[in-house]
């Protein structure tokens, strides 16, 4: 009788935690992000568009502010501290904390905040990564490694000049030769280093920065670089200014694959992003046949199976802009993708970008 009593108490909480299942509440959508057709732009019209941060880059993670994380500037654009962070849901732009802004005629320029204890407004690219494990944002940026934890919306540096723990941040000779991001197979940010103290370094909490065994591609160094993960490959594809265009980067094993036959619209496309949806890879890039300042953008897309490219024509409006430094983010929450549009070295708009709707998810909102 125990044994039976056993097996349908079993079955009861089995049952208990199906029902629980079907019934959690599901996640708060922005209604017109859901209603975007297929191969469609939205102009979001935010209360507030972030300012335009030169030669500074985008990343989506986590936060009580909204995914998308805005940081960096300078040289002549916003030269503030903050973060910016984007939610979707609200469609709504919010500061970190209260902006300080960068003393650029005084003598001796911050290094770092006195009040937030942050680094001072500079060229991100795309050297900022969300560590998932951690629930951290992570920037390597020239000579010193910071994260900033979302929940305390806090700065530490962690390695570098002005890090406590004494530990080395490799340096580059040139501030746009870095370039980081997350690896899901090595569950750690990584940095490629393309001048100075050049190579591949994994960072971890316990121990910081380690150099890899493998030396750079002579054909990837002196390179400004972007990329997008494919889980479907285990690669990061990494674009670059300069022949071969693109690489396939395993980071376990360590192997650098040359793309071929990179479209010429492509080449040196810094918009990149996976959609997990449909397993494809998207770049965003500005239309150079035309003569404006602002061109259209156009919208390409890669099959991880075959690795070729195609070009898609949009619906409706299209943005016109730059494309320039790590605009592009998948939310896989909308199945879409968030696109913050450079207009003016001060000036931006939020856009957003859905390719398609998955098989299984056609017709359902």
């Amino acid at each position: 009788m125990r044994t039976v009593s056993l097996m349908v108490a079993g079955l009861l909480l089995v049952g208990c935690a199906a029902a629980a299942e079907e019934t959690a509440p599901a996640k708060t959508l922005n209604p017109k992000i859901v209603a975007l057709p297929d191969n469609t732009w939205l102009r979001m019209k935010p209360p507030r568009e972030p300012d335009g941060r030169n030669y500074s880059g985008c990343c989506i993670g986590e936060s009580k502010l909204g995914p998308v994380w805005y940081w960096g500037g300078g040289h002549f654009s916003y030269d503030c501290n903050d973060v910016d962070f984007c939610d979707l849901v609200t469609n709504k732009w919010t500061r970190s904390y209260r902006p300080e802004r960068n003393p650029w005629g005084a003598k001796n320029r911050w290094a770092v905040s006195p009040r937030e204890g942050s680094p001072t407004a500079r060229h991100t690219y795309q050297q900022v990564c969300w560590w998932p494990e951690r629930k951290l944002f992570f920037l390597h940026s020239g000579r010193n490694t910071w994260e900033f934890d979302p929940s305390k919306m806090k700065w530490t540096c962690v390695a570098g000049e002005h890090s406590t723990s004494k530990r080395l941040s490799p340096a580059p000779q040139g501030v746009q030769n870095v370039h980081c991001f997350y690896s899901p197979e090595l569950k750690a940010p990584v940095s490629i280093v393309s001048t100075g103290q050049r190579g591949v370094y994994v960072y971890s909490a316990d121990k910081g920065w380690t150099k890899r065994k493998k030396a750079l591609p002579q054909r990837a160094v002196w390179q400004e670089m972007y990329s997008a993960h494919v889980p479907s490959l285990d690669v990061q594809l990494i674009s670059q200014r300069k022949a071969p265009f693109m690489w396939l980067y395993n980071a376990k094993t360590e192997q650098w694959t040359p793309l071929a036959a990179v479209p010429e619209q492509l080449r040196g496309c810094q918009a990149l992003a996976y959609d997990t949806g449909n397993n494809a890879v998207l770049a965003i890039v500005p239309d150079r046949k035309e003569k404006a300042r602002l061109k259209h953008l156009l919208v390409w897309t890669m099959d991880p199976k075959t690795l070729k490219w195609a070009e898609v024509k949009p619906a409706g409006p299209v943005p016109r802009g730059w494309g320039l430094w790590a605009p592009l983010w998948y939310d896989p929450d909308h199945n879409a993708f968030f696109f913050l549009n450079r207009i003016h070295q001060s000036k931006s708009t939020t856009w957003v970008y859905r390719y398609k709707r998955p098989a299984d998810k056609k017709g359902v909102d």
